[in-house]
């Protein structure tokens, strides 16, 4: 009785110490988030992906489907974003900026216990070097998405890599079908995985997926002497990141099955971070910047720094401390709290109700907007806005007449006619279309990826001048003779 005794109490001093850790990072995750949200959660907006965001979670607050009733990315990140934006009685931008940090918090905390995996004692200076690259790497805000499943799957991965079971199998299969929800590619990238991790576990051998490489910001193709002594080291460490999260994903590997063959320990978090690393890196180089590659580097941050956490005091604190350096040199400079710091040019303006700092290219779009509305489409009157700025019906609080909110590819005619006849129902009061080329390819304009859409525009609205001086913008209004103006739902 004495030794059953003594074994329970051990057990629940082991729990009770466990539960503190889990609380203190639980804190220092939520207190992150908060600290992050109050410095520039009022500062920044876009009318273009942050806007197709905002667009997509109030379509779903009045009961709208994504992907049914309007352009959107999977469904979880909508749902997701409605339902606390619901609890706040609230559909403005500010209301889904906070729903978004929840969603961080969430994968802050989940980064920040696999870095205390298997240690009783995480050290703390570790944690908060840990805390501040990995947060700082967590932007844009309204990709969080994109982000914080790859956390949630390096922890499945990791809990299966340390000790195989049902119920591990089990959960690894619900978080890779969870992050599906949230991005059909999150849900390839962990098939991936735990194939590789099946294959690690067996001891077997694999090849890497292949990976396409456009054009990369490689270090050396850094301009220097033609940019600041700044910029070129931030250019060089972009690109050093870039070929860091394909080296790691090889190389950890490839250690990682030799350590197994050997019979060596190694952290699960490690070999789930190696096997992860490669499926990351195909959404980090699918656009090669700094924004694509924080929405694929968590596996080799994480990787990283729990390699690091088991090594000597002279290799492990200047080595986190550089990579924390580094990511800060990145990263911080696109953060719009710094931004608004550096520049000293943002302007408070009405975001759709609320109230933030913005730069003043946004406001003069904002106020452009607003003028437009209430000139050719009072009240609730439908407007169209393409083939970008989803952002716009959001923030004017309009029904997009046109499924496609986000108008960047070529589509069939049976489409189009769709398209146009959506219009015709809807009968907005103005048009504007952003004639801006991607990446300078004119093929990319709206003229050219909807041509019918485009024609009916010019023969059913008649161009108006004296909003904006920038040829890129295009506005028309309905001509008097088209059919009488419908309220938009």
């Amino acid at each position: 009785m004495d030794i059953l005794r003594i074994n329970w109490l051990t057990m629940h001093y082991l729990s009770q110490k466990k539960f503190k850790q889990d609380l203190q990072i639980l804190l220092l995750a939520a207190g992150t988030v908060l600290a992050l949200f109050l410095w520039q959660g009022h500062k920044g907006f876009e009318l273009w992906d942050e806007g197709y965001l905002w667009y997509g979670a109030q379509r779903v607050m009045v009961g709208e489907v994504p992907l049914r009733d309007f352009m959107s990315y999977d469904p979880g990140r909508y749902y997701w974003s409605a339902a606390i934006m619901g609890l706040l009685g609230d559909n403005g931008i500010l209301a889904l900026r906070e729903a978004v940090a929840v969603f961080q918090a969430i994968g802050l905390f989940i980064a920040l216990k696999l870095l205390s995996f298997n240690t009783d004692r995480p050290k703390q200076i570790l944690l908060v070097l840990g805390t501040i690259t990995l947060a700082v790497w967590m932007f844009p805000w309204f990709k969080l998405f994109d982000i914080v499943p790859s956390i949630a799957l390096i922890g499945a991965l990791t809990l299966l890599v340390q000790q195989p079971s049902r119920r591990r199998y089990f959960l690894l299969g619900l978080i890779v079908g969870l992050a599906a929800v949230f991005g059909r590619n999150h849900g390839v990238y962990g098939v991936v995985g735990s194939l590789g991790a099946m294959a690690y576990l067996a001891t077997r051998r694999g090849d890497a997926p292949p990976l396409p490489i456009p054009c990369v910001p490689w270090p050396w193709r850094v301009p220097f002497g033609q940019v600041p002594p700044i910029e070129a080291a931030r250019g060089v460490l972009l690109g050093l990141f870039f070929i860091a999260i394909v080296a790691f994903g090889m190389l950890g590997v490839v250690w990682a099955i030799c350590q197994r063959l050997r019979n060596k320990p190694i952290s699960p978090v490690l070999v789930a971070s190696s096997l992860l690393a490669l499926p990351y890196a195909h959404s980090a180089y699918s656009r090669a910047d700094a924004v694509h590659l924080a929405q694929g580097i968590f596996p080799f941050l994480i990787g990283s720094l729990a390699l690091l956490a088991n090594q000597p005091a002279k290799v492990k604190w200047p080595f986190a401390t550089l990579l924390c350096g580094a990511s800060l040199l990145v990263m911080l400079p696109v953060h719009p709290g710094w931004q608004c710091y550096a520049t000293q040019q943002c302007i408070n303006a009405d975001v759709g109700g609320s109230k933030l700092a913005i730069e003043p290219g946004a406001v003069n779009d904002l106020a452009m907007l607003n003028k437009l509305a209430d000139q050719f489409a009072p009240g609730k009157q439908s407007v169209l806005v393409t083939p970008f700025w989803p952002g716009a019906y959001a923030a004017l609080n309009r029904k997009s007449p046109m499924w496609d909110i986000y108008a960047l590819f070529p589509r069939e005619e049976a489409f189009e006619l769709a398209e146009i006849e959506r219009i015709k129902s809807a009968a907005p009061g103005f048009a504007l279309i952003i004639d801006i080329p991607i990446d300078g390819r004119d093929e990319t304009r709206f003229r050219s990826t909807h041509p019918l859409t485009y024609q009916y525009i010019l023969e059913n609205f008649e161009p108006v001048t004296g909003y904006r001086q920038e040829s890129a913008y295009q506005i028309y209004k309905r001509k008097e003779t088209g059919p009488a103006p419908r309220t938009a739902p």
